[in-house]
C-alpha cells in the first residue's frame, strides 16, 4: 500500500529495506536479555518538484 500511495504521488522508489522479526539480546540488564524485535522496513524514495 506504501509503495503504491508513493508511487501516485509521483515518488520514485530508490529501494526497500526490510528487517524480519527476531529475538535480539540485551547484555546490559540484570533481567532476561532476550527481548523480540518486531518487524519493519525502511522506503527510501525519490520525488522532483513539477517544472513550471
Amino acid at each position: 500500500m506504501k509503495l503504491n500511495e508513493a508511487a501516485d504521488n509521483g515518488g520514485r522508489v530508490l529501494n526497500v529495506i526490510w528487517q524480519p522479526e527476531h529475538d535480539a539480546i540485551d547484555h546490559q540488564t540484570d533481567y532476561d536479555p532476550r527481548m523480540r524485535v518486531d518487524a519493519g522496513y525502511v522506503i527510501i524514495l525519490e520525488y522532483f518538484e513539477p517544472e513550471p
